[in-house]
C-alpha cells in the first residue's frame, strides 16, 4: 500500500511516543530519588499518559473525519481504536519493559520475572506492528467493502441489501450489514454480518457511504478517485439528520 501523509505522520508520531516512553523509564532507573522523588514522578506519568489513551480508545473509539483518503484505487480509513490502544500500551507496559532491561542484568538476571514479562512485551511489539503497518483499516472498492489486517476479507456491494446498513449509536462497537445474497459474503460474514467500528472517519460517514454504493451501483467503478470522493462528500454528510439511523 502507498504510504500517504497521513501514514507517515501517525509512524512518526508513534515512534515519539516510544522514545518519549522508554527515555521516561531510563530517567526512572537511573535518576536519584532524592531530593525530588524522580522515579515515582516518571512512572505515575507513564501511568496516567496510558490511562488516558487506552481510555479514548475504548470510550471514543470512532473518530470524526469528514472524509476518506483516497489510496491506491480506494476510499480508505484507518482504525483510530487499534491506534490509541498501541500508544496506550506503549506507556503502561513501559516501565515492565524497560526495567526488565536496565535492571536485570545488574541484579543478577531475574529470568522468573523475565519469562512472566515476555506475554507483555509481545504483546506491545504485536500491536506496534499493526499500527506500523497503517491496519487494521476499511476500504471501500469498485468491488465492496474490504477489510484489511492480518488477512483482508472483501464484502461485494452485491451482497447487501439497498437502504443498508442503518447508521449505528453514537458509541457502537460494530456495524450491522444486513445481506440480501448471502450466498456472495465471505465464509466469515456468513454467521455474523458485523464489521467492526473504531475508524478515524465518523461512524456515520461509514455507514452512509456504504449505503450510498449499495444503492448507487453507477457510482462504484468511480470509487477511488478525487472526483468520485468529491461527489461522495456531496451526497453524504456524517452530521446529517439521524434520520438514516432508525433509532
Amino acid at each position: 500500500m502507498t504510504v500517504d501523509q497521513r501514514t507517515a505522520r501517525v509512524r512518526g508520531l508513534t515512534a515519539a511516543l516510544l522514545a518519549v516512553a522508554v527515555c521516561a523509564q531510563m530517567l526512572a532507573v537511573l535518576s536519584p530519588d532524592r531530593p525530588v522523588p524522580w522515579a515515582i514522578l516518571l512512572q505515575l506519568g507513564s501511568l496516567v499518559a496510558g490511562t488516558v489513551l487506552m481510555g479514548l480508545a475504548l470510550l471514543r473509539p470512532s473518530g470524526s473525519v469528514s472524509a476518506f483518503t483516497v489510496c491506491d484505487g480506494a476510499f480508505v480509513t484507518s482504525s483510530r481504536m487499534w491506534r490509541y490502544m498501541t500508544w496506550g500500551w506503549i506507556f503502561l507496559a513501559g516501565s515492565l519493559v524497560t526495567g526488565s532491561l536496565l535492571d536485570g542484568p545488574a541484579e543478577g538476571a531475574d529470568w522468573v520475572g523475565a519469562v512472566l514479562r515476555t506475554p507483555l512485551v509481545l504483546v506491545v511489539l504485536f500491536y506496534l506492528f499493526l499500527t506500523l503497518k497503517d491496519l487494521p483499516r476499511l476500504e471501500l472498492r469498485p468491488e465492496g467493502v474490504r477489510l484489511v489486517s492480518l488477512r483482508s476479507t472483501t464484502v461485494p456491494w452485491t451482497a447487501l441489501r439497498p437502504g443498508t446498513p442503518l447508521r449505528p449509536h453514537r458509541n457502537d462497537r460494530n456495524l450491522a450489514l444486513t445481506a440480501d445474497r448471502p450466498e456472495l459474503l465471505p465464509r466469515v460474514f456468513r454467521g455474523s454480518s458485523m464489521i467492526d467500528l473504531g475508524w478515524d472517519v465518523h461512524l456515520w460517514l461509514v455507514a452512509d457511504a456504504i449505503r450510498w454504493y449499495v444503492d448507487h451501483p453507477e457510482h462504484r467503478a468511480a470509487i477511488g478517485t478525487m472526483a468520485e470522493l468529491d461527489r461522495l462528500r456531496g451526497s453524504v454528510s456524517p452530521q446529517g439528520s439521524e434520520a438514516s439511523s432508525g433509532r
